[in-house]
């Protein structure tokens, strides 16, 4: 059971996923994956989506910056992912860290999962039998798919346990980015 925190949480998550789409839509960005997370958006102010454009294009920014620094040896955890369509931008684009990991409400994870699984939009990845993996995706160069629902964001040590569960790249460099 969603407590009212995580509903307002929740929440934030659904009014920037329709704003960037509404962003996306006027043309102030390609995103090739948004439309999945929301079809219609609703209406915003030319301010709202030039502060989304900034925001999303910085984060791009510094996310690639930091996988070109590595050469791709690293992971990158993405706290608070909700729709959140980098991973598939970074894809797409031919630069990906060794494993992208998004964290976020178990409510918004499981819709999430339940859209790339609808659209495909990473192949058939299939169920996975075992518990612990059913509810997660990781996104990695070998193709694993993981994203994790936590209960705790604000607890760093608790969320860095989770993502220890699924690590198996402990020699590259990891790095916990939040949009905010």
């Amino acid at each position: 059971m969603t407590s009212p925190s995580d509903r307002t949480i929740q929440a934030t998550n659904d009014d920037a996923t329709s704003s960037k789409a509404h962003a996306v839509k006027r043309g102030y960005w390609k995103d090739a994956y948004m439309h999945y997370f929301c079809p219609i958006p609703v209406h915003k102010s030319p301010e709202i989506n030039r502060g989304y454009f900034v925001r999303t294009q910085a984060f791009k920014a510094i996310t690639l910056s930091f996988i070109k620094s590595t050469n791709g040896n690293c992971q990158i955890v993405n706290l608070g992912a909700g729709s959140d369509t980098l991973y598939f931008q970074l894809r797409d684009s031919g630069t990906v860290p060794r494993k992208f990991v998004e964290v976020d409400l178990e409510h918004n994870v499981h819709r999430k999962i339940s859209i790339i699984r609808r659209h495909k939009l990473l192949g058939d990845i299939g169920q996975r039998s075992d518990e612990v993996m059913q509810d997660c995706l990781r996104y990695s160069q070998d193709g694993d798919v993981n994203l994790l629902p936590v209960g705790r964001l604000t607890d760093l040590d608790y969320v860095d346990g989770k993502v220890l569960l699924f690590d198996t790249c402990t020699n590259n460099v990891r790095r916990y980015f939040a949009f905010c």
